[in-house]
C-alpha cells in the first residue's frame, strides 16, 4: 500500500506541476501577446502624432509665407504713401518775400488714403452670405 501511496502522490505531483508549467507558459504567452499589443498601439499613436506634427508644420509656414507677403505689401505701400507725401510737401511753391506759406496740394494723397481706408474697412467687415 506504501508503494501505491508513492504512485498517487507522485501522479498527483506530476498533475500538480503539468498545471503549474501550463499556468507559467500561458502567463507568458498571454504578457507577450499584451505587449505585442502594446507596441502596435503605441507605433499606431507615433504614427499619427507623426502625422499630425507634419501637417502643423505646413500649416505654420503657409501662415508664415501669407503674412511675410502681407508685411513686404505693406512695407510697399507705407513706402510709397510716405514718397507721394514728400513729392506733395516738395511741390508747394516758396512763399514770396513775408507771405504765409500757401497750402499743400495734398487733395490727390488725401483720396487715395481715403480710398485706401475705404478698401482695409470693406475689407474688415464681415462677409455676407448669398441667400
Amino acid at each position: 500500500m506504501s508503494g501505491r501511496l508513492i504512485a498517487i502522490g507522485l501522479a498527483i505531483a506530476a498533475v500538480v506541476a503539468a498545471l503549474i508549467a501550463v499556468y507559467l507558459t500561458g502567463a507568458r504567452s498571454g504578457s507577450d501577446r499584451v505587449t505585442a499589443k502594446a507596441a502596435r498601439s503605441h507605433a499606431a499613436s507615433v504614427a499619427e502624432a507623426r502625422t499630425d506634427e507634419r501637417r502643423a508644420a505646413a500649416s505654420t509656414a503657409t501662415i508664415a509665407a501669407r503674412t511675410a507677403r502681407a508685411d513686404a505689401l505693406t512695407d510697399r505701400y507705407v513706402r510709397q504713401k510716405i514718397e507721394d507725401l514728400r513729392h506733395a510737401i516738395s511741390d508747394i511753391p516758396p512763399a514770396v518775400g513775408g507771405d504765409a506759406l500757401p497750402a499743400a496740394p495734398v487733395e490727390r494723397m488725401r483720396d487715395t488714403l481715403n480710398a485706401a481706408i475705404d478698401r482695409a474697412n470693406r475689407a474688415a467687415e464681415p462677409a455676407v452670405t448669398a441667400r
